[in-house]
């Protein structure tokens, strides 16, 4: 087990306070059916407009569930998609080149904000208006091979970071 404690504000991030908001997951698993062990989890940056091949994509939150909108025309992801592929979150993705994959949106208390800035120096003039926040609680971070996890944790202006 290796920690450390993140003590001074820096620029970038921000400690949120307590409250909750839906983090979309992706979860692998060491079998293509979804029955073996979860290795990995990835969170997925929920309603945030991102490249998709040549046009744009945004992933959602609707209760437990996932959906995959895509086929915007502009980084802003405005207008209307062109394709939405839900996923429910106990169907097993067995195609591609990753199969053994779930999504799910699970609802977990922010432990920081993570902002990003146009310039050096994180002037508030500079502040963009996209920001990530960080989800609290223990998720999977190995291989296939080798079994691992990290958790966030918050107390006062204290943010632990903590690998296993």
């Amino acid at each position: 087990m290796a920690s450390w404690t993140f003590a001074a504000l820096v620029c970038m991030l921000s400690f949120s306070g307590l409250h909750a908001e839906l983090f979309s997951f992706e979860t692998h698993y060491s079998t293509a059916d979804c029955t073996g062990t979860p290795f990995k989890q990835d969170i997925i940056a929920t309603m945030f407009c991102i490249p998709f091949g040549t046009s744009y994509a945004m992933y959602s939150c609707s209760g437990t569930e996932v959906t995959l909108s895509t086929g915007y025309s502009d980084e802003s992801c405005s207008g209307t998609p062109t394709n939405s592929y839900p996923y429910v979150s106990t169907d097993c993705n067995t195609g591609g080149d990753s199969p053994g994959r779930t999504f799910s949106c699970e609802e977990r208390e922010v432990v920081a904000t993570n902002y990003y800035y146009s310039a050096a120096g994180c002037a508030e003039s500079d502040k963009l208006s996209t920001s990530m926040s960080m989800p609290a609680g223990c998720k999977a971070t190995g291989t296939a091979t080798s079994a691992s996890s990290e958790k966030y944790e918050a107390s006062g202006n204290d943010l632990t970071y903590t690998t296993y």
